[in-house]
């Protein structure tokens, strides 16, 4: 477990092995750092299931502005 500035304990790894099993996450990193209140997650999504989702949540565009869309960022934190 890491603590936050604000005193909060986190267990990155607890939290990574939650998001690991997100349906379009592929890996993931999460960071703790007592200067911050706050975490960083580095999250890489499976471009192969990303692709399915938009088709199916009737996203069409660009890869890379598909991964930067709202609707992901709820797909995958759902």
């Amino acid at each position: 477990m890491k603590k936050l500035q604000n005193g909060e304990f986190i267990a990155p790894s607890k939290l990574e092995s939650i998001y690991v099993n997100a349906p379009l996450v592929d890996r993931i990193y999460i960071d703790v750092n007592s200067n911050y209140n706050f975490l960083v997650a580095i999250v890489h999504l499976n471009q192969e299931k990303l692709i399915q989702y938009a088709q199916v949540n009737g996203l069409e565009d660009e890869i890379d502005n598909i991964r930067k869309c709202k609707d992901v960022e709820y797909g995958v934190l759902k």
